[in-house]
């Protein structure tokens, strides 16, 4: 059936916008943001650390951003932490007081340049050491060489019922399945080559508190820790936004509450400079 005059009408009047917009629009690109990789940490004096990777999309840069609560409500400005191809936080308070972060630096082909560790022990002074470099080579039984391209899942944590340190990360295969290595130290600065992880020594790396968080993915936007109160902290993010929710048994939880907005101010000067 043939359609009306008025709607060819509209139609031919539709494209012809449609046309309009590619033309005015031609080699515009809308950069976008998104957090991902949300960490959190409540030191030994009860103060709340945020950190967060910003990703754009145009042009691509990852940064790391970091934010301070007393009360794990009220939270401060976002602050740069870590600029230009900065991914995958992880932060802990050691046994000695000392605040470590390792996170992931590419050199802008998509390839891992190294892993670098930051520690200080006022949170506000901050020294910066690479601790791997992408040309040391993963011994023992494996075979691939540096770190590769893109890792995920970088954790750093001290060994139960030691003072050592070990560095954890998961490089995909490209079939769906990850390779899991570490490496580690006992003064935080001289560091063993890499090694592949064995069951046990992933004990540590999927431990978790006693809050539990159902069909959680191997690797979340979001973080769950236990604060000293007792209850489960969980933090999300959305775009450029981040919630908190509580929950007391780790298994059913409360209202979603906003807690900050991402900076998107680039040209903010970084706590970190490599």
């Amino acid at each position: 059936m043939e359609k009306p005059i008025y709607m060819r009408g509209i139609y031919a009047i539709g494209i012809i916008f449609a046309i309009m917009a590619i033309i005015y629009c031609s080699g515009c690109l809308e950069t976008t943001y998104g957090i991902e990789n949300i960490k959190l940490l409540q030191d030994s004096k009860g103060e709340y650390w945020l950190l967060w990777e910003m990703s754009t999309d145009e042009p691509v840069t990852y940064t790391i951003w970091m934010s301070k609560s007393q009360d794990g409500i009220n939270w401060s400005d976002p602050k740069l932490f870590a600029s230009y191809h900065s991914s995958n936080p992880s932060m802990i308070e050691d046994s000695s007081g000392t605040y470590r972060i390792v996170w992931a630096y590419e050199i802008g082909n998509g390839s891992i340049d190294g892993i670098w560790m930051a520690y200080s022990k006022d949170g506000i002074n901050w020294n910066n050491v690479k601790i791997i470099n992408n040309s040391e080579c993963i011994n023992e039984d494996m075979i691939v060489n540096g770190l590769g391209g893109t890792i995920e899942g970088l954790k750093i944590f001290e060994e139960s019922n030691s003072t050592s340190l070990r560095v954890f990360w998961a490089k995909s295969s490209g079939d769906g399945n990850y390779t899991v290595s570490y490496i580690q130290s006992q003064n935080g600065m001289n560091w063993s080559l890499p090694k592949r992880a064995t069951s046990d020594d992933m004990q540590d790396y999927r431990k978790m508190e006693n809050c539990m968080v159902p069909e959680k993915p191997v690797f979340p936007i979001y973080d769950v820790v236990q604060n000293q109160e007792g209850k489960c902290m969980r933090v999300d993010g959305d775009n450029l936004e981040i919630f908190v929710t509580y929950s007391e048994d780790g298994i059913n939880w409360g209202n979603i509450s906003h807690i900050l907005t991402a900076s998107k101010a680039y040209e903010k000067e970084p706590l970190i400079k490599i």
